[in-house]
């Protein structure tokens, strides 16, 4: 099992283009995988990134996966400080593995330049605001001190703003028309709060969790 490098190159329309260097166990010279990923790629990949890390906050570690365009990420079905790359073309396929602190310092700047999109984008603003209002769980704060319930918190207000920030893309969503009308919007706080409410119980109370079952990251799951 050969660890390699990763890099991931951000393009100014919110996309990018991610790359693993590795040498193979018998093999001489560089192999790569790499893929190409659309903005709305970028947003699933820093949503996966945060989901890994809300784990390692939390100390509990599942199957995680992501799909983007022929390759496959995955974490928790081996060694907890790496991630799997699996790379399908044709009938040929490459996997290798990152380490995770690597995979997490890498997708810093991709995370910021996600959240900057979602915050300057129609409506996002706003989403920030109603999200800041949500109050900090007490249930978060049951055995953890305030500073790392505060920590995963702000992860999954984030979270949220991302996966809500790709619902609203659409004018027809749900959820956009509430936000335009002045006597929806109280409706629409509602529904985001939801939201939030529901990566709470997901990444921090939900027996599943505790328990590693298999869960797989997109927008709005």
């Amino acid at each position: 099992m050969t660890a390699g490098n990763f890099t991931i190159d951000m393009r100014d329309d919110g996309g990018g283009r991610l790359s693993l260097s590795y040498t193979g166990p018998r093999q001489h010279g560089i192999s790569r995988i790499s893929c190409d990923i659309v903005p709305s790629g970028m947003v699933q990949l820093v949503l996966f990134e945060g989901a890994i890390s809300l784990q390692n906050t939390l100390g509990t570690v599942r199957r995680t996966e992501l799909a983007l365009d022929g390759l496959v990420l995955r974490y928790g079905t081996g060694d907890a400080g790496l991630l799997c790359f699996d790379r399908q073309l044709g009938f040929s396929s490459q996997t290798a593995f990152c380490p995770l602190k690597d995979f997490h310092a890498e997708m810093a700047d991709a995370t910021d330049v996600c959240l900057a999109r979602a915050e300057t984008a129609k409506h996002g603003a706003l989403l920030q605001d109603i999200l800041a209002q949500c109050p900090l769980p007490d249930a978060l704060l049951a055995g953890r001190d305030p500073d790392t319930a505060d920590q995963i918190f702000h992860r999954l207000r984030e979270m949220a703003l991302l996966i809500l920030a790709e619902e609203i893309t659409s004018r027809q969503s749900a959820l956009t028309r509430k936000l335009r009308g002045k006597k929806t919007q109280q409706d629409a706080a509602d529904d985001i709060h939801a939201v939030l409410r529901s990566l709470v119980s997901e990444f921090a109370f939900e027996e599943g969790f505790r328990q590693g079952n298999g869960t797989t990251v997109s927008p709005g799951s």
